[in-house]
């Protein structure tokens, strides 16, 4: 009768009885220093085995088997080195994982308040400005640079952010007269706001009463003294 060969596994591996079939397994290393371990039971109940090693380099890789029950290996059979280096591990993984969150948290947390803060900031407040222009000449060349200069202003700042005041007084009172050659532009100054002003002690010296002047100006008791109290009010100053 002739003998039967057992045919054997290749070397370096295991062979897994389950019951209904034999399945092989590569030989891995488990622990430092420590002999391969075969693993063999005719009750696993799971579809793949996985031993904890020291390393995640060094471990088992699991072999898909269909039915294949589990294996029974657990941390208890582990070498003591083994799963305490794998928690130790894990444990970094973790705390770096929380450290990274925390500081992604706290930027995001940062630029979201930034950003709210710049899209709900108020837009500074225009600081108002004042100017006083002196107009004492009878030179009407003068007279259309000191309204050039008043429109100019409020251009540049614009009309609600400035306030104007023109102070004739002496020779230059002549340009608020009924008959000024520059009658129409010191209406369209007083109709943008400026505020044109007449000398009454210069009105006075030359016999001027109010009906000899342009309508809707101002008067004021003296130039020279208004153009004080608007300088030490905060005034600029500008004579043409």
């Amino acid at each position: 009768m002739q003998a039967r060969h057992k045919k054997r596994a290749p070397k370096g591996s295991n062979t897994l009885n389950t019951g209904t079939s034999t399945h092989l397994f590569t030989r891995t290393h488990v622990g430092y220093g420590h002999a391969s371990r075969s693993i063999s039971s005719p009750t696993l109940n799971a579809n793949h085995i996985m031993l904890t090693c020291p390393h995640p380099t060094q471990a088992l890789a699991a072999r898909s088997v269909p039915n294949l029950p589990a294996c029974p290996y657990s941390e208890a059979m582990a070498p003591t080195g083994a799963v305490a280096h794998r928690r130790s591990w894990g444990g970094g993984v973790a705390a770096l994982s929380l450290a990274v969150a925390t500081v992604w948290g706290l930027a995001s947390a940062w630029a979201s308040a930034s950003y709210a803060q710049s899209a709900v900031a108020p837009t500074p407040a225009v600081t108002r400005q004042h100017v006083v222009i002196q107009v004492s000449d009878n030179d009407s060349q003068k007279w259309n640079l000191a309204l050039n200069n008043a429109h100019n202003v409020q251009i540049e700042l614009g009309p609600q952010n400035v306030d104007i005041e023109i102070v004739t007084y002496g020779p230059g009172i002549a340009m608020l007269k009924a008959e000024s050659v520059v009658g129409n532009r010191v209406a369209e100054a007083l109709e943008a706001g400026v505020n044109v002003v007449a000398c009454q002690v210069s009105m006075k010296g030359q016999k001027l009463v109010p009906q000899d002047m342009l309508a809707r100006i101002g008067y004021v008791p003296s130039g020279v003294v208004e153009i004080m109290k608007r300088q030490q009010s905060g005034y600029s100053y500008v004579r043409p």
